[in-house]
């Protein structure tokens, strides 16, 4: 029984990992499933310890304290990756910014998200929203760079919160 609830919670965290990373109906469905099967898991770990505490011993926790890491480590390592991965690609994104404020066109780019949406706001500045990942019904994550120092002058309208990674740059969630 604790092989099942091993093999199960490191399908756990390799699933919601990597939709933590980056969302997608295909992942968001797997992740619901595979939280049912972690809650299972948690349950059957309880009954394993409960059955094998006297042979044992502290040994017996093993699978309950697995599932406990399990439960946490996707959300922490997923988001840690793709904020590193964010800002590994800023530095370029810059670059592509400033030949948009010059030339008035977005370039060609090396964006891996699915689309990238610039914007000229009414009072000079930029709004740039790269889009990263999505889910079902509406859920969405952006890379946003807003030249404004008030990032709710750029966000307000779009329902979007959201946190600094760098100057300028927002990870953005609907």
């Amino acid at each position: 029984m604790a092989i099942t609830i091993y093999i199960l919670c490191f399908a756990f965290t390799i699933i919601v990992g990597f939709f933590r990373f980056k969302e997608s109906v295909i992942l968001q469905f797997l992740s619901v499933r595979f939280i049912l099967i972690l809650l299972i898991c948690f349950v059957l770990s309880i009954v394993y310890l409960k059955r094998s505490w006297k042979i044992k011993r502290w040994y017996a926790l093993l699978p309950l304290l697995v599932c406990c890491i399990a439960f946490f480590t996707p959300f922490i390592v997923g988001s840690w990756a793709r904020n590193t991965y964010f800002h590994s690609v800023i530095p370029q994104l810059e670059s592509e910014i400033h030949e948009y404020q010059i030339s008035g066109k977005y370039p060609k780019s090396s964006w891996n998200g699915y689309a990238i949406h610039p914007y000229r706001m009414e009072n000079e500045n930029i709004k740039v929203i790269y889009w990263w990942g999505g889910g079902f019904p509406v859920k969405h994550t952006a890379l946003a760079y807003c030249s404004s120092d008030d990032p709710e002058e750029c966000f307000r309208d779009g329902g979007w919160r959201g946190y600094a990674i760098d100057d300028h740059w927002w990870v953005i969630k609907d």
